[in-house]
């Protein structure tokens, strides 16, 4: 995984970056508070029909020998805008500091964010070609969110377990929330967010952010 200077976990960490597309591990989280007055409950029918066509959606572009790299992030780049709520999950990923800054740095760490995620999903989706998931089961847990159970297929190997946390916010349904395996992939990253933060400052991280978009 592209690195800001982040320690990577264990526990087959590696083993499920080589097999599942990195965006959707990069958005893992455990739990979410502060929810959303826009948000309402998501269906588990149609919350199952979501994460499919996202699934197949993203199959298709990696499938697509006609496409050039060009092509593929474009497609990436609507993908995310369109089934993910990156806004989300970029202030949970910035934690308690989310409150700390100024509109102006709030608005820029969601831009750089955003360009973040786009270059490690578009990297690590390359070569995923060929892989497919299943879903297995979806189910409401609160009265928000459904989870949307899936194993994701790779060449060897048994197939990776992954949860998708669905919500619908202005009558329309985002992933909030991915877990693999049951490791939360967004704490960690929030965690390592915060380690930067409390050795650099909140001013240290968009600086390591900046220097990230710019060099990729």
């Amino acid at each position: 995984m592209p690195s800001l200077g982040f320690s990577r976990p264990s526990l087959g960490y590696g083993r499920m970056i080589r097999l599942v597309p990195a965006f959707f591990l990069l958005i893992a989280a455990a739990s979410w508070g502060g929810v959303s007055s826009s948000a309402t409950a998501a269906s588990p029918d149609a919350s199952r029909d979501f994460v499919q066509q996202l699934g197949e959606q993203t199959i298709e572009i990696l499938s697509n020998e006609n496409f050039t790299e060009e092509d593929r992030l474009i497609h990436y780049r609507a993908l995310l805008r369109e089934g993910f709520a990156v806004d989300t999950i970029g202030r949970f990923a910035l934690g308690r500091y989310w409150r700390a800054a100024t509109p102006a740095l709030r608005e820029e760490y969601l831009f750089l964010f955003q360009e973040f995620v786009l270059d490690i999903y578009s990297k690590r989706l390359d070569g995923f070609s060929g892989k497919s998931f299943v879903v297995t089961a979806s189910q409401s847990i609160d009265e928000t969110d459904t989870m949307v159970s899936t194993e994701i297929n790779g060449d060897d190997g048994p197939p990776i377990r992954v949860g998708y946390r669905v919500r619908e916010i202005g009558d329309k349904l985002f992933v909030v929330d991915v877990l693999v395996e049951g490791i939360s992939l967004i704490v960690i990253q929030r965690s390592e967010f915060a380690s930067i933060i409390n050795r650099d400052g909140l001013e240290g991280l968009i600086e390591k952010l900046r220097q990230y978009t710019k060099s990729n």
